[in-house]
Parts: C-alpha cells; sequence; structure tokens
C-alpha cells in the first residue's frame, strides 16, 4: 500500500487573485488573436487586392489595427479608419 503525504509551504491564492489572473490570461489570449487576425486580414489584402499605396499596413493613419483587450475589458477588435 502506498502512503502519500503533502505538506502546505503557503497559503492558496485568493478567489480575488486566482480571478485577476484569469482575467489577465484571457486578455493576453484575445489581444494575440486579434494580432493574429490583423496580419491574416493584411495577407489578404495584399493577395487579393491592387494597391497602389501601403493604407493597409498598421503604421499607416487608416491602416489595419487592432484594440487590446484589457483585465477589466476583455474585448478586442480589429478595425481600420479607411474611408471606404
Amino acid at each position: 500500500m502506498f502512503s502519500l503525504k503533502a505538506k502546505l509551504i503557503q497559503r492558496p491564492p485568493s478567489a480575488e487573485k486566482i480571478l485577476k489572473n484569469i482575467n489577465f490570461g484571457t486578455a493576453v489570449g484575445l489581444t494575440k488573436t486579434a494580432k493574429e487576425g490583423q496580419a491574416a486580414v493584411v495577407d489578404e489584402v495584399e493577395g487579393k487586392f491592387t494597391n497602389r499605396s501601403k493604407w493597409h499596413k498598421q503604421n499607416s493613419p487608416v491602416g489595419i489595427k487592432i484594440t487590446p483587450a484589457t483585465r477589466t475589458n476583455l474585448k478586442a477588435a480589429i478595425y481600420t479608419r479607411a474611408p471606404f
């Protein structure tokens, strides 16, 4: 027969700290997903359309941009400010 013993070295984290970490991890995942989506949109624009300028690049004022998620706002967005 086996005998298992465990010694608790420190107290487990509080529910508040666990929730804070879950929210942080979720925000990181949403932001990374938005960045991958942004790259996919840029690739599609470059592959399907004839672009005479670099309007679709992220550093352009009207380019394909993202809004990152935060711990308090678990929403990420991909958007453009292009007038068309």
